[in-house]
C-alpha cells in the first residue's frame, strides 16, 4: 500500500510538472482572410477593395486576445471567368497604410488557370517583414487589395479572390 502511495504522488506530480511547464499562456491561431473582387469591363479593368479585420468573426472574436500578428500565407484565385480562352495580364497590389506590402504581376497569363490552381505569392523575406512590421505598428486593421486584368483589348467579366492567412499569437 505505501508503495502505490509514493508511485501515485509521484506520477501525478510528474504529470503536473508536465502540463505546467508546456503552457505558457498563448496560443498560436491561424486566421484566414478572403476578399473578392468583380472586375467587368472593357480591359484594362481595375477593382480595388479594402479588408477590413473586423469584418472578420476569427479576428473580431480573438481581438481583445491577440498580442501579435504575422504574416503566413497569400494566394490569389479566380472564382469565375466568363472567357476562360482568354490570355492576359494580372497585378495584384496589397497596400498597408497607403504603403505597397507587396506586388506580383502575373505576365500573358490564362486567368482560367487560377480556378483550379490558386497562385501562390511567394514573398520573399524583405516582404514578409514589411507585412509583420505594419501589422505590428498598426491599430488601423485593414488592407487594401487591388487586382488589374490587362492585356489584349476586348471585355471581361470575372470574379477573383484574394486569400491571406495571419498567425495571431494569442493569451490564453
Amino acid at each position: 500500500m505505501k508503495y502505490i502511495y509514493k508511485f501515485l504522488l509521484v506520477f501525478v506530480g510528474v504529470i503536473s510538472l508536465i502540463s505546467l511547464s508546456g503552457c505558457d499562456g498563448e496560443l498560436p491561431l491561424n486566421i484566414p482572410f478572403t476578399k473578392e473582387f468583380v472586375l467587368n469591363g472593357s480591359i484594362p479593368v481595375t477593382k480595388t477593395e479594402t479588408v477590413n479585420f473586423n469584418d472578420y468573426p476569427e479576428y473580431q472574436d480573438n481581438e481583445n486576445k491577440i498580442k501579435d500578428l504575422n504574416y503566413v500565407a497569400a494566394a490569389f484565385r479566380v472564382l469565375q471567368l466568363d472567357n476562360t480562352n482568354l490570355t492576359a495580364n494580372i497585378t495584384v497590389v496589397i497596400k498597408g497604410g497607403g504603403l505597397t506590402l507587396f506586388q506580383r504581376t502575373l505576365n500573358n497569363v490564362r486567368p482560367a488557370d487560377y480556378m483550379t490552381n490558386p497562385y501562390d505569392f511567394d514573398l520573399n523575406q524583405s516582404e514578409i517583414d514589411m507585412v509583420n512590421t505594419y501589422l505590428s505598428l498598426t491599430t488601423n486593421r485593414t488592407f487594401e487589395g487591388t487586382v488589374t486584368i490587362s492585356g489584349p483589348s476586348g471585355t471581361v467579366n470575372a470574379r477573383v479572390a484574394v486569400d491571406m492567412v495571419l498567425e495571431a499569437v494569442t493569451e490564453m
